[in-house]
């Protein structure tokens, strides 16, 4: 499995996150496309996968697991969020803040309510799956989830290829209109 070389920079002009503008993270997802040639791997879903809301629950004292992803969901707290993509690092401080807290859990309820088209660039359709000798491999990218001040993004990816399976994110931050990658994510496998 090619695992991610984000080694990216994307530009953008636009400093406010729209809940309706799609345009924003669709290009953070062809540049991701674009930069690990993933299109040549396996095909990529053309509809970004929403993500399921739980609430936590305590179980004797301790929080109880989220529920096991599958090919086309991912269950979402914002709380185990926060704490997953900080562990690990000493002065990472990704969506720290109650209104990012906030935030987060808004845009993954609201992600379960539409369907997102991830209309990928021409290049990317014309070339899709040619490396790849299996139909069954393929890329599925959930909603980009952005802090109050869309100043940080979390991109997720579900891969797929026969029993195999893995999914991973990475966190990106604006900083001088350019966004960088500063954080990468491992979420589960199979």
């Amino acid at each position: 499995m090619l695992r991610p070389s984000f080694l990216v920079l994307i530009l953008f002009t636009s400093c406010n996150f729209q809940k309706s503008d799609t345009g924003l993270y669709i290009q953070l997802i062809e540049e991701y496309v674009r930069q690990d040639s993933i299109h040549l791997i396996g095909k990529i879903n053309h509809t970004l996968l929403p993500y399921a809301h739980y609430e936590i629950e305590l179980i004797d004292g301790h929080i109880s697991p989220p529920p096991s992803p599958s090919i086309t969901k991912s269950f979402f707290n914002e709380v185990v969020f926060r704490k997953h993509v900080n562990e690990n690092s000493q002065k990472d401080t990704f969506f720290m803040s109650l209104c990012d807290t906030e935030f987060l859990k808004s845009q993954v309820i609201e992600s379960s309510k539409r369907e997102t088209p991830l209309s990928i660039a021409d290049w990317a359709r014309k070339n899709e799956g040619k490396v790849a000798e299996d139909e069954f491999i393929f890329f599925s990218f959930y909603t980009p989830l952005f802090n109050c001040d869309s100043s940080q993004v979390y991109l997720q990816y579900d891969y797929q290829n026969g029993t195999y399976g893995e999914g991973n994110g990475a966190i990106f931050e604006k900083k001088n209109k350019k966004w960088r990658l500063v954080k990468r994510i491992v979420n589960w496998m199979t």
